[in-house]
């Protein structure tokens, strides 16, 4: 049976997940710069003393939510990928499981997409690169295995990386989830227009 102290450890990290959600859903949708502890703790209907016993100021919060979703979205892309076996399989393994994390929370991906532009003045920064790195670096290394293979031809495994991550980070913001294509569907067809490219045959 939990102790008090146990279900008062449990309870609090349940109240800190919560606040969480809510500053990445208020991050999302006014911009971390335009979100002030109050708004949040307003959202969560708690007193900006209650975030701040979580979070000591605005950026850690904001490393809460960009770490913890860049854990899973990792751990959901480097199985995807593991259980494929071969670059054109992983690619496609990879942008899927950045499809269903978009899905999954789209306030979070937003979020992490802007953390350049908002770290530019926080020394909380290199947690927060390190793993949005680590993703790139898994996308990197299913390129160049391909070049290495001839699946793909020899393009530059980083530029190919850029324009997938930019085409992922543009997407939660312009797509409509209630429209006529999924999210998925949309990935599939950029994967489509990269393989393929769009030049007419001559």
């Amino acid at each position: 049976m939990a102790t008090l102290r146990q279900r008062r450890s449990r309870k609090g990290e349940r109240r800190k997940e919560e606040i969480v959600a809510i500053a990445a859903r208020l991050f999302a949708a006014e911009g971390v710069d335009r979100t002030s502890m109050q708004d949040i703790a307003s959202a969560a209907g708690v007193t900006k003393a209650a975030i701040h016993y979580h979070f000591c100021e605005k950026e850690a919060l904001y490393e809460a939510v960009v770490l913890s979703r860049a854990a899973e979205t990792y751990a959901l892309a480097l199985a995807a990928v593991d259980a494929a076996h071969t670059p054109l399989a992983k690619l496609e393994a990879f942008m899927m499981a950045a499809a269903k994390r978009i899905e999954d929370d789209r306030s979070a991906w937003i979020v992490s997409a802007d953390l350049f532009r908002f770290l530019k003045s926080s020394h909380r920064s290199r947690a927060v690169i390190a793993a949005r790195d680590r993703m790139e670096s898994l996308l990197r290394a299913i390129i160049a295995e391909g070049v290495a293979d001839g699946t793909f031809r020899k393009v530059d495994p980083a530029t190919v990386g850029r324009l997938l991550f930019g085409a992922l980070n543009a997407l939660p913001r312009w797509h409509d989830p209630n429209g006529k294509q999924s999210i998925r569907a949309v990935i599939a067809d950029y994967l489509d227009i990269l393989l393929e490219g769009v030049r007419a045959p001559r």
